[in-house]
């Protein structure tokens, strides 16, 4: 990809076509179930897409506070086309003036990688590690990439996150994995 216009042609390409300037939300709410008349399910549809782009249109949905959701689902195609995986956090972080406080948070995935030394009897295959039943328990996130380490020329010491799978009192996701 980096190396290679073709190639970075093929895949901006391909990500424009799938991608453009991003998914958009379109409220689809059942008035019926909900017992309300069509005026009412016009309003909130309405409303629900305006706090939708409360978020998505700026860079509040970013934890990095970079890039809009159209652009971060642009750096998440074009990732997995590349690497053929990516991971996306999904931190709650609150920020004063930011009316919701779910971040995303993409996470290139050569920094999912084995601990170094593994812990003692944990199951940890590429820095993943699964459970008794192959469940995926938790993700090993590198705090540097393992490419750089020995580019700088330094005696950098690696370290290691492990982010559960799933929240310990919410059972919610921690990491979205992705595959091209």
């Amino acid at each position: 990809y980096m190396g290679s216009p073709l190639a970075t042609g093929a895949i901006k390409t391909y990500r424009t076509n799938v991608i453009g300037s991003g998914l958009r939300l379109d409220a689809q709410v059942d008035g019926k179930t909900l017992g309300l008349s069509d005026a009412q399910v016009a309003s909130l549809e309405s409303r629900i897409e305006a706090e939708w782009s409360l978020w998505a249109n700026t860079t509040s949905c970013d934890a990095m506070r970079l890039a809009t959701f159209g652009q971060l689902q642009a750096l998440v195609l074009t990732s997995a086309l590349v690497s053929g995986d990516v991971f996306v956090g999904l931190p709650f972080v609150r920020r004063a003036g930011d009316p919701y406080s779910l971040r995303l948070n993409v996470i290139e995935s050569d920094l999912i990688c084995d601990p170094c030394p593994k812990p003692a009897g944990a199951n940890i295959v590429e820095g993943v590690e699964v459970g008794n039943y192959g469940e995926v328990v938790a993700y090993y996130v590198a705090r540097n990439h393992p490419g750089a380490l020995w580019r700088q020329g330094m005696n950098i010491r690696q370290e290691w996150k492990r982010v559960l799978a799933y929240g310990r009192q919410t059972g919610r996701r921690n990491l979205l994995h992705i595959m091209a």
